[in-house]
């Protein structure tokens, strides 16, 4: 779970470039699912593929569509 970002260092935000290292290692290590496919899967009490993760943002803050979303779509 994200909460804010920011393009350089910042206390308490995560940067752009630290994204991205996140986003490359994540697609690179683990199989990123929406979150509705999570929820069906523990809804219908079925296995989540290998190495299942789920990315969420907390909040709704400005810098998550400036900053994060651009990311979050190059590496979908």
């Amino acid at each position: 779970m994200y909460h804010r970002f920011s393009e350089s260092e910042e206390p308490q935000k995560i940067s752009q470039r630290q994204l991205e290292n996140h986003l490359r290692h994540l697609i690179k290590h683990f199989n990123v699912i929406p979150l509705a496919d999570a929820v069906d899967h523990f809804t219908n009490d079925t296995p989540l593929p290998d190495y299942s993760t789920v990315i969420t943002i907390d909040d709704g803050y400005m810098d998550a569509y400036e900053i994060a979303f651009p990311l979050f779509k190059k590496y979908r």
